[in-house]
């Protein structure tokens, strides 16, 4: 068997094909050989349906496989589909936090500009907030702008990645 990049569906069909045979594996999926090979193919982006997962499974099980190959390989990538969902909630949260912080800095800073005496110090203090609260801002932007590429957020909703 050549190595597959573990937790896969590739990896996964590879290791059922690997123990029941291509042609059992097509058999039991209702796919030709050169379908199952393909599915053991990292670059594709076909796999099993779900009914067929199951049936590959079985098959693997009841020909003295200890495990449930694609099972365990979309309980892995679940896992991490919802530890990155939770990742950018939790990174967003704290970008938000920053941002409220630093705006209200800024307000702060601006305020004290608004007083009578101020001094030019007061007006580099404010410009230096006014640029923090920008940066942190635009970091809530560009997380924001990820909930929407892959899907990740809260479960159900639109979002995507915490990258």
């Amino acid at each position: 068997m050549a190595p597959r990049i573990p937790d896969t569906a590739a990896d996964a069909v590879l290791q059922i094909a690997g123990r029941i045979g291509y042609p059992a594996a097509a058999a039991v999926a209702g796919r030709s050989v050169a379908c199952i090979r393909d599915w053991t193919n990292e670059a594709t982006t076909s796999c099993p349906s779900f009914v067929q997962a199951i049936a590959l499974d079985a098959a693997y099980i009841a020909a003295g496989g200890e495990n449930a190959p694609l099972h365990d390989a979309y309980a892995a990538q679940l896992k991490i589909t919802v530890e990155d969902r939770t990742a950018c909630a939790r990174a967003l949260s704290s970008e938000v936090a920053t941002a409220a912080r630093e705006c209200g800095d800024l307000i702060a800073a601006s305020l004290s500009v608004c007083q009578a005496g101020h001094s030019p110090n007061d007006v580099q203090r404010a410009l230096l907030e006014a640029d923090e609260a920008e940066t942190a801002v635009a970091a809530i932007k560009r997380r924001l702008f990820s909930f929407l590429k892959t899907g990740a957020g809260p479960v159900g909703k639109a979002g995507g990645s915490h990258r």
